[in-house]
């Protein structure tokens, strides 16, 4: 998808709608220096998406390993953490799916306003046997990335070099910022 196209799909919603799993802060995608990619937010309204998707268009972002790179209409999008290679396209169908699960903003369903947006990552961490504790191995972005590089350790690399079975696991770690009512 497009920014142009992204642009397009917001401005069709009403501004209002709280999105469960939307996006926020538009940088250059690590994959393609030249590409926008937005961070994932929890509980962002689709006219705060809309904005900063609006805010990328005509943007000059610098890449990670230099150059500056300015952001068109014809950009393709990304849903990406800033700094990661990995994520995924920003294509119809995950916009769709996005605003399909959008609610109204009603006082009920507003939330205290984050002070930064949340996000979450995937671990695929193994057991060291000596001593006893899990350490992470491989980061993700994604919870199927994680689960299959997960698999393709356990099939090829089941066991430590003295023959005991590896053990891993894959864990989510969600991070939020909430700003407190001052005292």
């Amino acid at each position: 998808m497009t920014l142009d196209n992204l642009i397009d799909a917001l401005t069709a919603v009403d501004s209002t709608l709280i999105v469960p799993d939307g996006f926020t802060n538009p940088h250059s995608y690590r994959g393609y220096y030249d590409e926008v990619a937005f961070e994932p937010a929890h509980d962002v309204t689709a006219g705060a998406m809309l904005a900063d998707a609006l805010a990328a268009r005509g943007a000059t972002y610098t890449g990670w390993k230099g150059g500056e790179y300015t952001m068109t209409g014809d950009t393709p999008c990304w849903l990406a953490h800033e700094g990661s290679a990995g994520g995924e396209a920003l294509d119809e169908d995950r916009v769709r799916r996005m605003l399909a699960l959008a609610r109204p903003a009603d006082a009920a369903a507003v939330r205290a306003p984050a002070a930064r947006p949340a996000y979450s990552r995937w671990l695929v961490e193994a057991r060291d046997p000596d001593a006893d504790e899990w350490a992470p191995v491989f980061t993700f972005d994604s919870a199927d990335e994680a689960h299959a590089q997960r698999a393709f350790l356990d099939t090829h690399h089941p066991r430590w070099r003295d023959g005991r079975p590896k053990e891993r696991r894959v864990v989510r770690e969600t991070t939020t910022w909430t700003v407190e009512e001052t005292r």
